[in-house]
């Protein structure tokens, strides 16, 4: 069995960099779902593996060099505790420790302070993470929008 490079019509590294612009576009489009987080974050994950593949079986050189990357980089660390949060419902090696939850911010709505400006508007929901304190220290903040952290991942990607 001949074995493949890639999937469909993404088969290299700047494809899967475009796929991760077309997630963002649906996260903006669609915030209260999280489908569009899940898909955005599975798929950051592997830029490093697209970007430095194994070239050949048991290429532990090009394992570790990721993981040394993945490992240095708060937003890579990051992203790779939301996908095997994701892809494993429940990331359970010991290497995961940039995020403390995700969930649901509502914004607008009536609001018990009703003299807001958007007191009125209809509520919305957003996914957000919560983030342990020593990368709420290297990103600035402890709770980010997903989207707003998934802009900054496209951000990395763009410019590595």
């Amino acid at each position: 069995m001949a074995a493949i490079e890639g999937v469909f019509t993404l088969t290299s590294a700047e494809d899967l960099l475009a796929k991760l612009g077309r997630d963002l576009a649906r996260i903006e489009r669609e915030p209260w779902n999280p489908d569009p987080a899940f898909d955005f974050f599975v798929t950051a994950e592997h830029m490093l593996d697209w970007r430095d593949p194994d070239r050949k079986p048991r290429d532990s050189e090009a394992k570790e060099r990721r993981g040394a990357l993945r490992e240095s980089e708060p937003l890579l660390r990051i992203t790779s505790h939301i996908a095997n949060g994701a892809k494993h419902f429940r990331p359970l090696a010991a290497r995961h420790k940039s995020i403390q939850g995700t969930g649901q911010r509502t914004s607008g709505g009536l609001q018990s302070d009703g003299f807001q400006s958007n007191a009125f508007a209809p509520a919305t929901t957003s996914p957000v993470v919560d983030l342990s304190d020593d990368e709420a220290t290297s990103v600035g903040c402890k709770e980010i929008a997903a989207v707003d952290l998934a802009r900054r991942v496209l951000e990395y990607w763009k410019a590595h």
